[in-house]
């Protein structure tokens, strides 16, 4: 298998998964426990709209998450493609001869 030649932003993704380097735990709870106390509030003082408000906030920041995610899911994409490619090759110079 030869090694497949990366872009700097694929080899960034890759180096970053190497690493370990999964979601950011403070970007979370940044969003996550303000939330849940505006939310608490809101059930406490029986009023809807600071339960509506941290929803909405939590709806947001997911949806937002969502779509940064996406915008790595073609680099994802060429990443297999290359490495798929790359294993194809012994397989075709066996049949060849």
């Amino acid at each position: 298998m030869t090694k497949p030649q990366f872009s700097n932003e694929e080899q960034y993704l890759i180096n970053s998964l190497r690493m370990g380097k999964g979601g950011n735990i403070a970007y979370d709870l940044g969003y996550l426990i303000p939330s849940f106390v505006l939310g608490g509030c809101g059930i406490y003082w029986n009023h809807p709209f600071p339960i509506f408000a941290a929803f909405g906030a939590i709806a947001a920041f997911k949806v937002w998450e969502w779509s940064q995610q996406s915008k790595w899911a073609p680099l994802w994409k060429s990443i297999i493609d290359k490495y798929e490619d790359a294993l194809a090759e012994p397989e075709m110079n066996d049949e060849g001869g």
